[in-house]
């Protein structure tokens, strides 16, 4: 599988996850990267991350993490077995 496939799938699956478990809307996750992070972010950007099409850049990752309280490895799936 391509690398780069592998990790917006990673990125995907953990988008969805946490967003589910938390009720948290796409636009939330925006305001809060936005506001809390000082990482621009559109409500479709989320949407395109969740969906696997666009990679988020470094920035919005470690905004992720901090949002989160996660790690960037655990966002970027490199301990993810199951991700083919």
């Amino acid at each position: 599988m391509n690398y780069k496939y592998r990790v917006r799938l990673a990125v995907s699956r953990f988008l969805k996850r946490e967003m589910l478990e938390r009720e948290m809307t796409a636009k939330w996750l925006a305001y809060k990267m936005t506001e809390v992070c000082g990482v621009t972010v559109s409500q479709s950007a989320i949407y395109t991350w969740q969906r696997g099409e666009v990679m988020p850049g470094p920035d919005k990752i470690l905004a992720m993490a901090e949002i989160f309280e996660a790690s960037t490895d655990e966002i970027l799936g490199a301990y993810d077995e199951d991700v083919e």
